[in-house]
């Protein structure tokens, strides 16, 4: 496949996801301006039929609150498209898995305020979902904090898409390894620096491909990798959230 071709790929890819992941900012106050930005990573929107998820990782939450004494004004935003961010520090935590877990669960009083920024919920089509196998091929969106941007247009965001196999699968995750170092990475803005770290992409939602149902299907969350184009990216399975946003920790086997 040549650049090209890949190019197209993956702006399908971007394209697919990009309604339902957020960049997640950690904001000085309510006033702050775009230069101002203390943290960032990735929010997904995940409806299970039953409550319409935040999900991003533990160790995102728990820097939030580890800052909030020293900043009392700190606020917890979602960036969309072209807009200003939508504050949502008033989210509910419904759960934090911390060390065992990482991964974190919210929602809003009122969950339709992500659509002030064009976001909206994946719904899927059943819960818990389905787990991943070796060899599938999966697919990501998310946002890294190197490629954040204070601009004279406001604050630059921009999604790094990625697709690689399934390397390999456990009760504690899923596990994506460029073992043959053929994984490349292709720039769609020439003027962007090499990804160089995906730190900011944890909390991305992580999908398979449905040949039969030509559709995707959700089976975890990123929530640690590597620094380069073939670093090794690990996986927290989504099937460990129950429907009503709680972790089942007496199914984690560790």
């Amino acid at each position: 496949m040549n650049e090209a071709q890949l190019k197209t790929r993956f702006e399908a890819i971007a394209n697919r996801l990009l309604p339902h992941v957020a960049m997640l900012l950690f904001l000085p106050n309510r006033k702050s301006r775009p230069e101002s930005v203390l943290y960032s990573a990735t929010a997904s929107f995940i409806d299970t039929g039953t409550e319409k998820l935040i999900v991003t990782c533990g160790h995102v939450v728990s820097r939030y609150n580890e800052l909030k004494p020293a900043n009392p004004d700190i606020v917890l935003a979602i960036a969309g498209n072209r807009t200003w961010p939508v504050i949502v520090s008033d989210a509910e935590l419904i759960d934090n898995g911390g060390k065992q877990l990482d991964l974190a669960t919210l929602r809003l009083a009122d969950p339709e305020r992500i659509a002030c920024c064009g976001k909206s919920y994946f719904r899927t089509t059943k819960w818990p979902p389905i787990r991943a196998q070796k060899g599938q091929l999966a697919i990501m969106t998310g946002f890294p904090g190197m490629h954040r941007e204070a601009s004279a247009r406001g604050l630059e965001v921009r999604a790094t898409p990625i697709a690689d196999f399934v390397t390999s699968v456990s009760d504690r995750h899923i596990v994506l390894v460029d073992e043959d170092m053929v994984r490349v990475a292709v720039k769609h803005n020439p003027a962007l620096s090499d990804l160089v770290s995906l730190g900011g992409m944890s909390g991305s939602a992580v999908y398979v491909w449905d040949d039969v149902r030509q559709a995707l299907n959700l089976v975890g969350f990123m929530y640690e990798a590597g620094e380069g184009t073939h670093a090794s990216i690990f996986v927290a399975h989504a099937a460990y959230i129950r429907a009503n946003g709680v972790l089942a920790r007496d199914s984690m086997p560790w």
